[in-house]
């Protein structure tokens, strides 16, 4: 994101880190906003925590208690423009959430999706103590390739075993790569785990062009990966 805030021509406004800290209450949390924009005001369940100015190639920080609750960071753009960033404090978690990086794939046999996984409460806010083992499978013209969570300590095998792709949430998160067939079709992936609510994702394939452009987001940080 500071890369991206700083050598893009996008407008950015990520807030970190995320703001679920059970037994911290009271404590000193660090938070960094990577952004653009010329200023950036921080609000804490509504309230001001201040107004920060933000130098070309830096960013904005303040030091807050922890208190649950959201986070929210408000800038504006240099024509004046409001861009917004928040985290909240996770509940328990409740299901999966899939979430591809592109709406669309070539046909092609050569073509991969990037499909990040995402542990959610019951509102979709990524909890990101979660480390539950995720099971994934796919149906239709398609091949998992790869698996990832981040994990520097992780051991699991990153690709799939007679099909079946096994990874441990990370911080909430993991990643599936789908290597997409020679027909257009729409092959399916799916994703299931102890406790959770399944989910499972269309990835459509066509034998004409595709944009190579990633799925829009919002600036929210809970639906960024």
């Amino acid at each position: 994101y500071y890369y991206r805030a700083w050598w893009s021509d996008r407008d950015v406004l990520h807030l970190l880190p995320h703001w679920t800290w059970p037994g911290h209450e009271g404590q000193i949390i660090d938070v960094w906003a990577y952004t653009n924009c010329p200023s950036v005001e921080l609000l804490l369940n509504g309230v001001s925590q201040g107004r920060r100015e933000v130098e070309r190639y830096g960013h904005a920080e303040w030091k807050i208690e922890y208190e649950p609750g959201v986070l929210e960071a408000v800038g504006r753009t240099s024509d004046g423009q409001e861009r917004r960033a928040r985290v909240e404090t996770a509940g328990h978690p409740h299901a999966i959430r899939l979430r591809a990086d592109r709406p669309a794939y070539r046909a092609d046999s050569r073509d991969v999706a990037i499909v990040t996984a995402q542990v959610v409460d019951a509102q979709g806010v990524i909890v990101p103590h979660a480390q539950h083992g995720l099971r994934f499978t796919v149906d239709g013209d398609a091949r998992m390739i790869g698996l990832g969570n981040g994990d520097p300590n992780s051991h699991e095998p990153d690709q799939p075993q007679r099909g079946v792709g096994l990874r441990r949430a990370f911080h909430g998160l993991a990643q599936c790569l789908v290597r997409v067939g020679s027909t257009a079709s729409t092959p399916t992936l799916h994703a299931t785990a102890d406790g959770l609510r399944p989910a499972t994702l269309p990835l459509p394939c066509a034998s004409t062009h595709v944009s190579d452009e990633p799925v829009p987001r919002d600036l929210a940080a809970k639906d960024l990966a």
